[in-house]
């Protein structure tokens, strides 16, 4: 399987809305010890990307779990719709449209899941890639995972590139 896919053959944009196609590669980031990816599902909501250097980023910032740092495979069990959020603007109107918070990650996955939204994209919202929020982690299958290394640390955001 490719680990990178290039967003457009994986995604069909229509509207507002977009399609991650079945088998699409999506990698976590996580160095949470009390997790184990190759028994538990993703709890979900929860954040993805298409992208291994954002999810190695997150794997490996600063102020983390303090547990292994890792990047976790995950491959789409079918076909995902999902809100395509272009900007600030975007994203402040899909809130308000569907009481989402916007403010605390705890907060805002419970108000995401409270919504009935199957969750978002976010194309380039890191220098490295997109951010993917998906609400049924039941349709992600594992695929594998791969230590993350401090020396290959992907970019949080725009800025930073």
């Amino acid at each position: 399987m490719n680990a990178r896919n290039d967003s457009e053959s994986t995604m069909k944009s229509a509207g507002n809305m977009t399609v991650l196609k079945k088998g699409t590669a999506l990698f976590h980031g996580t160095d949470c010890d009390d997790f184990d990816e190759t028994t538990e599902s993703l709890n979900g909501p929860a954040w993805l990307s298409s992208s291994r250097g954002v999810a190695q980023y997150f794997a490996t910032r600063p102020g983390g779990w303090g547990g292994t740092k890792r990047v976790i495979e995950y491959a789409l069990a079918e076909d995902l719709e999902l809100h395509l959020v272009s900007s600030q603007r975007a994203m402040a109107q899909l809130a308000d449209e569907h009481d989402i918070a916007v403010t605390g990650v705890e907060e805002m996955r419970e108000s995401v899941e409270a919504s009935g939204i199957p969750g978002w994209v976010i194309p380039g919202n890191y220098a490295d890639g997109d951010d993917i929020l998906i609400v049924r982690t039941d349709l992600l299958d594992y695929v594998g995972t791969t230590p993350a290394s401090a020396g290959a640390q992907g970019t949080a955001s725009k800025e930073d590139a």
